[in-house]
């Protein structure tokens, strides 16, 4: 029956994963809110599957309450929650499991500071509640809505992971166990309520899969039961052109491709998880990004690539230029290896790497503070004349400018005149030439920024 649920391409086509962030699950009132969008799309002809984020300050409550051993904090999520379970009635089999589960999350956390069990698989175990009583919180509210709801987590969706507590990534066989966990409730009208962000391994441990790790989990699940769409349901109305609060006349962004849209989340334009739209690349699944309270305006993702040409512009500050330099370097294999390995041995992370053609002179980007790590190392190599010098440039700052109209040597040219009298340490081009990135003092990319983005409005307002 499920194997012939699929082959049916009317019912395929009704498939859709909805996925609330807990930027919009902060109380009960929430929960009821979203349970009426979610009877909303089955009264469309939708067939759902739920896809919830923990409550919201959840999951960063309780990873300050791991960080501190702090019981009081575990106390305010466990209040706050049944708070919410109060306001639902607290009468219901999901309301029951949800205060059950509360008191796990009370008793963990008590076990981990007495035995101090500083490990990845008990700080997943932790995180992991506020997912886990997030489903029967909204399987309530969607049964008090009158919607068959089943509330599921783990292998009992099919989510099933490697043991790479913190990153951990589904395995091979994923996609099958998600569709022969999901579907059979789909059939029978039943909404599956799955927790984002939290699997479980073969061997049966909860692990989680980084943070905004729920909006990959809905991807994901798109993906294994061929859905029409998947709707990510945020506190704004999509995804923007800049921050607005460096960018007050920012506008959300009408269309992106997944490339696009992947480029933008590993640069930080918004928080998705890095893989957010993987799984949806080359398909022909939507991505929605919306909110409740506007159904008006919303960011559509496609595979294909369509206008405007520019997309967005975005700033990360509170970085450090480090330069190497030296003739010394010229032709001598590894050196930009061994400067690397330097930076990785001191637990360095490096976000951008630029090298001459001439090989006299290697930069790279790294966060405030970090070069320190790795000074006496370079002090070394300039003794032994393996490098020249090097120098540290504090207080810098990225500004990214995206979009396929970046292939156009006319608008990527039109671009570069605007750092005609701007002074730019360095210039990377990022991959599938889908973004830009400048690298200058703090002030001067600031300014960039501003640049890019008018560029950006021109695009859009056209």
């Amino acid at each position: 029956m499920r194997g012939d649920l699929l082959g049916n391409t009317n019912i395929v086509g009704q498939l859709v994963v909805v996925k609330f962030g807990g930027s919009v699950l902060a109380s009960e009132s929430d929960y009821v809110r979203a349970s009426v969008y979610v009877r909303e799309l089955l009264e469309r002809g939708f067939r759902p599957v739920v896809v919830v984020s923990a409550a919201k300050n959840t999951t960063q409550d309780i990873l300050d309450a791991y960080s501190e051993m702090s019981a009081s904090k575990i106390e305010e999520v466990k209040a706050r929650h049944e708070s919410i379970v109060r306001g639902l009635g607290g009468e219901g089999s999901n309301l029951k499991e949800a205060l059950r589960l509360l008191e796990g999350l009370e008793r963990t956390f008590n076990a981990y500071r007495l035995l101090s069990l500083d490990n990845g698989s008990v700080k997943d175990l932790l995180v992991s509640f506020g997912e886990r009583v997030s489903i029967h919180l909204m399987a309530e509210a969607l049964e008090q809505a009158g919607v068959s709801a089943v509330a599921l987590y783990g292998r009992r969706a099919g989510i099933v992971t490697n043991e790479r507590f913190g990153e951990a990534t589904p395995v091979k066989e994923c996609c099958e166990l998600v569709k022969r966990a999901l579907l059979g409730h789909i059939e029978t009208g039943v909404v599956p309520v799955v927790a984002g962000f939290i699997g479980e391994s073969i061997s049966g441990r909860i692990t989680t899969m980084g943070r905004g790790g729920s909006d990959f989990t809905a991807t994901y699940i798109a993906r294994c039961i061929q859905a029409k769409e998947v709707q990510l349901i945020t506190n704004v109305p999509g995804i923007f052109t800049g921050d607005p609060t460096l960018f007050p006349n920012a506008k959300v962004i009408p269309t992106l491709s997944y490339d696009e849209a992947i480029e933008l989340s590993h640069l930080g334009g918004k928080r998705f998880h890095p893989r957010t739209f993987e799984p949806l690349v080359d398909t022909s699944i939507v991505t929605r990004v919306r909110s409740l309270d506007d159904r008006i305006r919303e960011t559509v993702i496609k595979s294909d690539e369509e206008p405007p040409p520019l997309k967005a512009t975005v700033v990360t500050g509170s970085l450090e230029l480090v330069t190497v330099q030296g003739t010394s370097m010229v032709g001598r294999l590894g050196t930009a290896a061994r400067i690397m390995s330097l930076f990785s041995s001191a637990g360095v992370n490096i976000r951008a790497i630029g090298q001459t053609v001439s090989e006299t002179s290697i930069n790279l980007v790294v966060e405030r503070g970090m070069s320190k790590r790795v000074l006496e190392s370079l002090r070394e190599l300039a003794s032994s004349h393996y490098i020249r010098d090097f120098k540290i440039v504090e207080d810098v700052a990225s500004a990214i400018i995206i979009g396929y109209g970046l292939r156009d040597p006319r608008m990527l040219g039109s671009l570069l005149a605007l750092l005609k009298d701007k002074h730019v340490l360095m210039l990377v081009k990022g991959p599938l030439d889908l973004s830009i990135t400048t690298i200058a003092d703090s002030e001067t990319a600031v300014a960039v920024a501003r640049e890019f983005h008018n560029a950006v409005l021109e695009q859009i307002e056209r």
